[in-house]
């Protein structure tokens, strides 16, 4: 997991959304540690969002991460 982070259990009506959020607040924080994303970290950060959910918030975590990706290009 990332240094510093730690997992929350939430249940939300709006997952995608929460996902985004948490997405962008995660990647906004490496950017502020030392102003650079990688494929790496992208990488490290959807493999964790996907270890730590269940299989049906899947969806919801691809989704969030792809649109994340997309405002970064």
């Amino acid at each position: 997991m990332f240094l510093g982070s730690f997992a929350v259990c939430v249940y939300s009506s709006k997952p995608y959304d929460e996902f985004y959020s948490s997405m962008v607040e995660m990647v906004i924080s490496k950017l502020d540690q030392d102003l650079t994303i990688d494929l790496e970290y992208m990488e490290e950060l959807l493999l964790s969002y996907l270890k730590l959910n269940e299989k049906k918030a899947h969806k919801h975590i691809l989704k969030a991460f792809l649109d994340v990706i997309e405002v970064l290009k």
